[in-house]
């Protein structure tokens, strides 16, 4: 049993999403936490990954990428919610390209902006909450195993 379960970017592979937060669960010892981050690909990062892969979709289970939906699946299963919401900013890295690609070129320089665009984005937005599931790359789930 650990204290700490992470998991990054694996889940949404999953339809049978009750059965491998179970395995998490099973992991943990009582009031141990669970930290399970997925990319949202959904909003502009949908668009962008028809445009950048268009088989980046059909390799994960979309559903579960909206934070109502999400936190319900971990709430249901016994966890208490410490935190659950999109966060990081816009981030070409979530599209992953293949090399034959003909918009592989266009990523590349799109990586390359991409401090610009961080730069710009903090700029614009300051103190205001810019968590969004329009444009965030990730959803995270924060917990504690009751």
């Amino acid at each position: 049993m650990f204290d700490i379960v992470i998991s990054r970017n694996i889940i949404e592979h999953f339809y049978n999403l009750n059965q491998v937060v179970n395995i998490h669960k099973y992991l943990l010892k009582n009031g141990g936490f669970l930290l399970i981050t997925i990319p949202n690909l959904r909003g502009l990062n949908y668009i962008l990954s028809k445009i950048f892969n268009k088989k980046m979709g059909s390799k994960h289970n979309l559903n579960i990428m909206d934070k109502k939906k999400f936190s319900r699946l971990f709430e249901e299963s016994g966890f208490e919610k410490l935190y659950c919401n999109y966060y990081g900013l816009f981030n070409f890295g979530l599209f992953g390209i293949r090399r034959d690609s003909s918009f592989r070129h266009i990523l590349v320089i799109c990586y390359g902006l991409q401090v610009l665009f961080n730069i710009i984005f903090h700029f614009i937005f300051k103190n205001k909450k810019i968590d969004s599931k329009i444009y965030c790359p990730y959803l995270l789930f924060l917990g504690i195993k009751k």
